[in-house]
């Protein structure tokens, strides 16, 4: 049963990709049920022009009344408050293995 979610998912992912012709990321995700030793396999592959570096960004702490600001595709700026602490983030996942 695992493989034919896996199968499916692939098959699915090729179908659509292919009759939209878009450019769009593959993800493929492996949970620990699906895995025959149990490890957690997450892969990203890029099929567009955004092209993410691999960066470390450290855990913070923030003051109340801090804000992230940043400029969006029109050049408006943008405020999102700070929580009061930040993960650590090694490209797109934080030091607890959470990815987006």
């Amino acid at each position: 049963m695992k493989r034919l979610w896996l199968i499916a998912g692939v098959i699915g992912t090729f179908l659509s990709s292919w009759a939209v012709m878009s450019f769009a990321c593959t993800n493929i995700l492996v949970s620990k049920g699906a895995s025959k030793d149990s490890s957690v396999i997450i892969t990203y592959s890029c099929d567009g022009e955004f092209v993410p570096h691999l960066r470390y960004t450290p855990a913070q702490d923030h003051k109340p009344g801090e804000f992230l600001e940043f400029r969006d595709g029109k050049g408006t700026i943008h405020k999102i408050p700070q929580p009061a602490h930040t993960y650590a983030v090694i490209g797109l996942m934080n030091e607890y293995q959470l990815a987006i």
